[in-house]
């Protein structure tokens, strides 16, 4: 019917500047559907119309993560990076390969950012938190990228820069830093260079731990890990 598109109410926060974008994640009271009350008055809310804009949102964001930390509490933080990733799903523009591959990767490779400057500077244990969370992510939308021929240079190049970003955070000294990237490098379907990356961890470490956590590392290297 002429005209029916127009009613259709839709949610864009691609559309919005960085700090409208910040504010509209962060700038929240700590609520468990905070942000399902309000996308439910909408018929869609996981349209992205500038794709570009909102990987430049997110490089910023890992790359001025300090600042976000800095400017809202732990828990608001928290609660908005589990809306970005799993509630809107904005890290999917990083394996669209309608967009320039090397903007793509530059937004994957700022993510070490994110826990340079402050996953390695906290203190307890980052399980249960988004930072536990968030290369898993980035491997389940790689793993269920598309395997046609057309697209498997481009697959292997983002796949290739988040396990050069993982190897980085692997090596800070910091065990919520590399628990967290080798939970990431379980999810790397097999990546020949991410089999050996953790092997190298358990050479070195591996007399270190636990049962438990190194039959938890071996699981990692397998990509077994859930």
């Amino acid at each position: 019917m002429e005209g029916q598109e127009d009613k259709v109410r839709r949610l864009d926060p691609s559309k919005l500047t960085y700090p409208e974008w910040v504010r509209f994640f962060f700038d929240r009271p700590i609520r468990e559907k905070v942000f399902w009350d309000e996308i439910a008055q909408y018929d869609e809310y996981r349209e992205i119309s500038e794709p570009t804009r909102l990987i430049h949102h997110l490089q910023t964001l890992c790359v001025e993560h300090r600042a976000i930390r800095a400017a809202y509490s732990e828990e608001q933080v928290d609660q908005g990076l589990w809306a970005i990733f799993a509630t809107f799903r904005h890290h999917e523009v990083l394996f669209d390969i309608a967009i320039d591959l090397e903007m793509r990767i530059k937004c994957i490779e700022s993510m070490y950012h994110v826990f340079f400057d402050v996953v390695a500077n906290m203190e307890g244990d980052v399980v249960g938190t988004f930072y536990w969370m968030w290369w898993d992510y980035m491997g389940q939308e790689h793993c269920g990228y598309s395997q046609l021929p057309v697209h498997r240079v481009d697959r292997q190049q983002t796949l290739n820069a988040i396990v050069r970003t993982l190897a980085k955070v692997l090596d800070l000294p910091h065990r919520g830093c590399q628990w967290s990237a080798l939970h990431g490098l379980g999810h790397c379907n097999h990546h020949p260079k991410a089999l050996e990356i953790v092997q190298q961890y358990l050479d070195v470490h591996g007399a270190q731990l636990s049962d438990e956590d190194r039959q938890w590392v071996e699981a990692c290297r397998e990509c077994r890990v859930v």
